[in-house]
């Protein structure tokens, strides 16, 4: 039975009940969200009964144009001292930009992006339109300009969830999945633009996660995965990320510095069993010749 990835991936992140929107982020943005009733919703991909699990309207929505346009600016139109900048430092040039934006206040920039470089899928369904940026000077950086492109998709899904919550279905919280989720300040602006709490999958595969879920069930019957989500606090400033159970690791991230710890866990998130003690007939470690 073919299925299409991310309505699967919605099943993986627990995110097919009533007010769960799943943010599938890549080279572009599927927005999959249930609801119990229709509703005509502007500027969606579809709208169907049982199109992401039984019993509940399943809408998809999209952005045309996320991952791409990161990729375009990369490739385009950064400096090559920036670029030899970054290979100096072993990283990558994205990584180079997030950390020279990561502290950058809102508005600091003086820029304003529209995420129109492919077109508009939602809402305005219009694939003519072409992207925008005002605002530019003398001043302007390099890392301004990446930061308002960060912000502008942001504010591209919160003009969808807008559009879903003027039809009457809400959206208490966002869950997001694929690999631009690996970056951590494009993770706190959405956040802080859709203003409310925000998961991340902790699966490279969120797709093959949640493919078994819909495997072999009858009609009228779902199953959905245990999946890995982090929540990042909604807010300004400082926000530390509360872990959900995870299966077998569970990582805290603290954006403000962008550092991150994991830790052992068991199965289902339960603490993971102390280390066995060794066999008491197992000899005992053979000194070393230069112990003495």
């Amino acid at each position: 039975m073919g299925t299409i990835d991310a309505h699967v991936t919605a099943a993986a992140a627990r995110s097919v009940a009533p007010g769960r929107m799943l943010a599938v982020l890549g080279t572009s943005t599927c927005l999959i969200m249930n609801a119990e009733a229709y509703r005509d919703v502007p500027g969606v991909c579809g709208a169907v009964d049982g199109g992401v699990t039984t019993g509940a309207w399943g809408y998809e929505a999209g952005q045309s144009g996320v991952g791409d346009i990161f990729a375009w600016y990369v490739d385009n139109a950064l400096p090559a001292s920036y670029a030899q900048r970054a290979r100096e430092r072993g990283i990558s040039p994205y990584d180079l930009l997030d950390s020279l934006a990561a502290d950058q206040p809102v508005g600091g920039h003086g820029l304003l992006a529209l995420d129109w470089h492919s077109g508009n899928r939602s809402v305005l369904m219009d694939h003519e339109l072409s992207g925008v940026l005002l605002g530019l000077t003398l001043a302007t950086r390099p890392e301004d300009i990446w930061r308002a492109l960060l912000e502008a998709t942001a504010f591209g899904a919160r003009t969808v969830v807008a559009a879903f919550e003027a039809a009457g279905i809400r959206v208490d919280e966002l869950t997001v999945a694929g690999g631009l989720t690996r970056n951590r300040l494009l993770m706190r602006i959405y956040a802080d633009v859709i203003g409310r709490p925000l998961h991340v999958v902790d699966s490279d595969q969120p797709a093959a996660l949640g493919r078994p879920s819909t495997r072999r069930w009858p009609p009228g019957r779902t199953r959905t995965c245990r999946p890995r989500r982090r929540r990042w606090a909604r807010g300004t400033g400082r926000r530390t990320t509360r872990t959900r159970p995870a299966a077998w690791r569970t990582t805290t991230c603290t954006p403000s510095t962008g550092s991150c710890t994991t830790t052992s866990a068991g199965r289902h998130g339960r603490p993971a069993p102390p280390p066995r003690p060794p066999h008491p007939l197992t000899p005992p470690p053979r000194p070393s010749p230069d112990s003495g």
